[in-house]
């Protein structure tokens, strides 16, 4: 039945004066089948946009000793997606400690790294301009520490910065920075 079909597209389809007729042979569930495929393709997103530069990097010398909690790390990034959201979510390599859950009172958990030209606490600077934070929230298992903002941004105005205050426990035999991810939920983000 299979190879009955294969031959009866090959010369379905290699004949310049296809006819109606022969395209009626052809079974529904193989029609079925190419649109399914042909619109996997259609939807799939060949150029996800993506963080265009960013940093995660420890605050000062004593944030960089092995196995140090609570180390302050300054978050720095930029994007090419111009659209509106509110989560940011920094990923850290599997040997670092995350503090599970909510991190309590945004103003002891971050600061805005000085983006706006001095320090504030529960902010989160987006190009020169602080945005209040509502939680920061880490995910030991992902090993993830997200931020929510109050209202959406749009990130790629400019530069975001920020530094995480507590939540993050160095890895037990490193005392680098190592490799991490920054990614945002808007539409078409990747990290």
């Amino acid at each position: 039945m299979i190879t009955q079909t294969i031959k009866l597209l090959s010369k379905t389809f290699m004949r310049t004066n296809m006819r109606i007729n022969k395209i009626r042979k052809i079974p529904p569930f193989l029609i079925l089948m190419l649109l399914t495929v042909g619109g996997i393709f259609l939807l799939a997103n060949s150029a996800g946009a993506t963080i265009s530069s960013g940093t995660i990097a420890g605050n000062a010398e004593r944030d960089l000793v092995v196995a140090t909690t609570s180390a302050d790390y300054n978050v720095v990034f930029e994007t090419d997606v111009p659209t509106t959201t509110k989560v940011i979510t920094v990923t850290l390599p599997s040997n670092y400690t995350i503090t599970d859950g909510n991190l309590g009172d945004v103003d002891s958990a971050i600061n805005n790294n000085e983006g706006s030209g001095s320090v504030v606490t529960g902010m989160v600077s987006v190009n020169g301009v602080n945005s209040a934070v509502n939680n920061v929230v880490g995910n030991a298992a992902a090993g993830t520490i997200a931020v929510t903002l109050n209202s959406a941004e749009n990130f790629s105005v400019g530069s975001t910065t920020f530094r995480f205050l507590i939540g993050i426990q160095n890895a037990t035999t490193s005392g680098t920075t190592g490799t991490s991810t920054i990614d945002t939920s808007a539409d078409g983000e990747t990290a």
